[in-house]
């Protein structure tokens, strides 16, 4: 449950649907950013933790796999 803040009212966290929404913006950032060419993604300021796992995901070609690795 969310709860509400006694002293203004307002809601404690976001809704159920707002953190749906998040969760999928994420998930289509993350197959643009498996779509990149190795040379568009050295051009992006990306963590290099996080290199490693989108080289993984550009490799995998079953759809169901794919889409758990980019939910990584």
């Amino acid at each position: 449950m969310r709860g509400r803040d006694e002293d203004t009212g307002e809601f404690l966290s976001p809704s159920r649907s707002q953190q749906r929404r998040e969760a999928l913006e994420v998930l289509e950032l993350a197959e643009k950013l498996a779509a990149l060419t190795p040379t568009q993604l050295a051009k992006l300021p990306i963590p290099d933790d996080l290199l490693p796992h989108l080289e993984q995901t550009r490799k995998i070609t079953a759809h169901i796999a794919r889409k758990r690795q980019l939910a990584l």
